[in-house]
């Protein structure tokens, strides 16, 4: 598994939540307005965008950890246990994955680049 970025996507909030994404953007934009005091809510939820299988850009958000622990919070029930669960998981697996990186000497100018 290949990690680029220390976000879930909130397409796979929803496929693990069980819920449609509108539903999940619809969550999630209350958090944010909600929370528009903390002038930051980037540290928790980043506007992004996807292509969808008819090549039509739609809007997502990239939650970052503490995002994930904020929209677990809001769940209740074996959705939210499960849920909490695998974004646990999921971001453990990230930082193991990070710090092999930070460990790892390149040998070889193509190596460094990779890194």
């Amino acid at each position: 598994m290949k990690f680029i970025d220390k976000y879930l996507s909130s397409n796979e909030v929803a496929e693990m939540v069980g819920r449609t994404h509108d539903n999940v953007l619809k969550d999630i934009r209350n958090i944010v307005e909600q929370i528009g005091g903390v002038k930051n809510h980037e540290s928790y939820f980043v506007e992004s965008t996807y292509v969808n299988s008819q090549n039509k850009e739609l809007p997502n958000y990239l939650l970052t950890k503490k995002g994930c622990e904020l929209y677990a919070t809001r769940m209740t029930g074996a959705k939210g246990t499960q849920f909490a669960l695998s974004y646990i998981e999921r971001f453990n697996e990230m930082e193991s994955h990070i710090k092999e990186q930070a460990l790892k000497i390149p040998e070889t100018p193509e190596e460094a680049l990779e890194l």
